[in-house]
């Protein structure tokens, strides 16, 4: 059975752009076991060849289905996540003279401003009923939360000491 490797990796099957068994036979096997493997290419070659070519499709195979599965995750991501706000960071810097120290106050807390979403009882996700989903669901609302907030916070350190230098 030939599976349709072109649709995964882009490239046909057994095509000229592999790369060459020894290559293959340092990237995936052990090294306990390549010079078993290294012999066993000499004496059946054209077997090792296929077994490897296999590994390696199978190889490029499971790696643009996780791409794929980390596109939609977050096309789903987008389409349940409930909308809610990173919050309000600020940062202060105080330099005190008489005891002959710097003073730095960040406070990072939600916006004040309040929101509300209406949602279907069918749209949501259940905990209980779909662990996986809703696990990808908050995995997602993390990765969302340090690509806004990271950038942030790092300016309002940067503030901190361009604040301190000024005095």
């Amino acid at each position: 059975m030939e599976l349709d490797s072109k649709a995964w990796t882009g490239r046909e099957a057994r095509s000229k752009s592999y790369p060459s068994v020894t290559e293959l036979i340092d990237k995936y096997l052990p090294r306990t076991t390549r010079h078993e493997v290294y012999a066993m290419s000499r004496a059946y070659e054209a077997r090792i060849t296929d077994l490897m070519h296999t590994i390696h499709d199978y190889h490029l195979r499971c790696e643009a289905m996780a791409k794929h599965m980390d596109g939609m995750e977050k096309e789903f991501y987008s389409r349940v996540a409930i909308p809610v706000s990173f919050g309000k960071l600020e940062a202060h810097a105080e330099r005190h003279p008489y005891e002959m120290l710097n003073s730095y106050t960040v406070n990072w807390r939600p916006d004040p401003a309040r929101c509300r979403v209406v949602i279907r009882d069918d749209y949501a996700i259940n905990q209980q009923d779909h662990p996986h989903l809703f696990e990808m669901v908050c995995r997602q609302f993390e990765e969302a939360l340090k690509a806004d907030l990271i950038p942030r916070l790092r300016n309002e350190f940067g503030k901190l000491y361009a604040s301190i230098r000024r005095r």
